[in-house]
């Protein structure tokens, strides 16, 4: 992109949000927020943990801390499945790549694009 104010190129940076546009030459900067597709999703999913998964020590543990759960209720949540948690996308995505890591079989409620 060139500069609106001299023509010369112009420099971009990403950040979280961000896109911070800044002409080398001449000082000229504009600024605008982004936002992810899934960073503007409202839409509460579900994880639901199927019935039947490993009740192992370090796997009710991972799961109670990112549940809220006590160590007897993520047990039996691993053992007869039901819904660990509800929540928006971001947090569920970071959930789902958690429960993938340690071999949980669980869905997400409604169908999850990310």
């Amino acid at each position: 992109m060139k500069c609106l104010r001299c023509g010369s190129e112009v420099l971009s940076e990403t950040g979280n949000s961000e896109i911070i546009m800044k002409c080398p030459k001449c000082g000229w900067a504009a600024v605008t927020t982004y936002m992810s597709e899934i960073e503007e999703d409202i839409t509460h999913y579900s994880i639901v943990v199927e019935r039947g998964n490993s009740a192992e020590k370090e796997v009710i543990r991972l799961i109670s801390g990112l549940s809220g759960m006590n160590f007897l209720e993520t047990r039996n949540l691993l053992t007869n499945g039901g819904t660990m948690i509800v929540d928006c996308a971001t947090v569920i995505k970071k959930i789902a790549t958690d429960l993938d890591m340690v071999g949980v079989r669980y869905h997400i409620e409604p169908e999850f694009p990310y």
